[in-house]
């Protein structure tokens, strides 16, 4: 339809309204063609780019005004306006960004109500007497044609102007608000949005500077750092690196012959002085609480949080069997991490500039398929922990979100369920320069650490993307955004 001439169509100065009814009408198929009225309570909307305007600039204060949207098969949008001085249709970006700009005022902020063109022509109705003068003239001629009206309407314009009060009926479509910097649909939203990259970039990167400056100095040496998950993966990986940095390193786990191997390989090969273990298991209460006091009784202090122990699955929530499996992964990745935070806090607090390091998954970023337990378990401990941090950044207590992708580990064997499925580990990054990076991010006080170019497009995506984007992607690439 973007070959409609404009000169062709019926077209009436100041009569929008029914010049778009007969626009509808010249379309054979109505499908994706929507029309939109935009008004407001004060009858006051500023748009540019009119026919009608006496300014260069083209603006046009309407007391409404109205215009057709149409989604066209390569999923862009046109905007026809009958009134604009724009291209006709007009690509809608550029439609927007000519048209609706922004006056500093309240009364002037737009809204829209939109309505699907078939229903339009259906039930619209107007016997033009919103246009007569109270002496009985036209503040604009009409149209030579008769007046537009239904059997149960002859004017039902004002319903479909009404900016004010919600109109009963589903047939006079929806009204969405622009408080000058919002947007009425899902693609200005995302024009919006790119407008502001520049800007949200710059912020961004004051906010981070921020950060690092208030994190540092701080350095690992004769730090107090205590890991859970110590006895093996990425967790024992993160003990020799922070061994090889002079840490004083206490190991935790269930796994004491694990662990005491690992303290030994912190001392012999990576020069540590003081590292200890302690056998721990994160979902017993009485574990935790007779940890902590002993870490108060010997230390008084913890310099790094760092909670890494987790269990994870391989199969669809309808495989499984027992949703046992489903709460024994939330106690230990979820409850097993926030019970350890809880109690740790006063301990915490008697570090100088201390670090909480969670130990998440790109699982926790982005929903993927054999995950369900797993995923919901890493999602929970990013609300919690980064609420969290809010709480704590007077204390300058800094937490590190981490969302590692695939590491080479041995986790194929540790998995839960009867049959989980697999990680692919041809491309998987080795545990310790895993472990360097956490590490180092650590040391800056990084707010996050998302790992791979996958793991942050889908950062991104989760951020900025349209809806559904992460699903349909993730369900072909599951495995390659995994970590336990």
């Amino acid at each position: 339809m973007s070959d409609f001439s404009n000169e062709k169509l019926i077209y009436t100065p100041c009569y929008c309204e029914e010049n778009v009814y007969h626009l509808c009408k010249a379309f054979g198929k109505l499908d994706d063609v929507y029309v939109c009225f935009i008004s407001n309570e004060n009858r006051s909307i500023p748009i540019w780019k009119q026919r009608a305007s006496k300014f260069p600039d083209g603006i046009v204060i309407w007391d409404y005004h109205v215009i057709l949207l149409v989604k066209e098969m390569s999923n862009s949008t046109k905007v026809y306006d009958l009134d604009t001085t724009l291209s006709f249709p007009c690509d809608f970006s550029i439609y927007v960004q000519e048209s609706f700009k922004t006056l500093d005022d309240p009364q002037y902020y737009r809204k829209y109500r939109i309505i699907p063109a078939e229903t339009y022509l259906k039930i619209f109705a107007s016997d033009r007497s919103h246009m007569i003068k109270k002496d009985g003239t036209w503040y604009a001629s009409p149209p030579i044609y008769s007046p537009i009206s239904t059997s149960e309407s002859v004017n039902n314009l004002p319903s479909f102007i009404n900016m004010i009060e919600n109109v009963d009926s589903k047939d006079f479509g929806f009204v969405l608000d622009d408080d000058v910097t919002a947007y009425f649909t899902e693609t200005l939203v995302f024009i919006g949005f790119m407008l502001l990259v520049p800007i949200l970039y710059v912020a961004n990167f004051y906010f981070r500077y921020k950060r690092y400056k208030a994190a540092t100095p701080w350095s690992i040496q004769d730090k107090v750092v205590v890991i859970t998950g110590a006895s093996s993966g990425i967790g024992e990986a993160l003990a020799y690196e922070f061994a090889r940095q002079d840490a004083n390193l206490i190991l935790c786990g269930r796994k004491v012959d694990s662990l005491a191997k690992v303290a030994k390989e912190c001392k012999e090969t990576c020069g540590a002085k003081n590292v200890t273990i302690q056998k721990v298991d994160v979902t017993s209460e009485t574990d935790v609480m007779r940890f902590v006091a002993s870490l108060e009784a010997s230390h008084n202090k913890i310099d790094c949080l760092v909670l890494n122990a987790g269990v994870s699955m391989g199969e669809t929530l309808e495989s499984v069997e027992d949703f046992e499996l489903i709460k024994t992964i939330m106690d230990v990745n979820y409850f097993g991490a926030t019970m350890l935070a809880f109690n740790s806090l006063p301990l915490l607090k008697n570090a100088e500039k201390p670090r909480i390091v969670v130990n998440s998954s790109l699982a926790g970023i982005i929903p993927v398929p054999f995950r369900t337990g797993y995923a919901g378990s890493k999602f929970a401990l990013r609300g919690f922990f980064e609420s969290l941090q809010n709480e704590l950044i007077d204390d300058n207590i800094f937490i590190t979100m981490v969302y590692p992708g695939v590491v080479k580990t041995d986790i194929n064997k540790n998995r839960l369920g009867d049959n989980p499925k697999a990680l692919d580990f041809s491309n998987a990054m080795p545990s310790d320069e895993c472990a360097k990076i956490i590490v180092d991010g650590t040391v800056q006080g990084k707010k996050e650490i998302v790992f791979t170019a996958t793991g942050k497009l889908g950062r991104l995506m989760e951020a900025a993307g349209p809806s559904g984007i992460s699903n349909e992607v993730m369900a072909h690439v599951g495995d390659e955004l995994q970590h336990d």
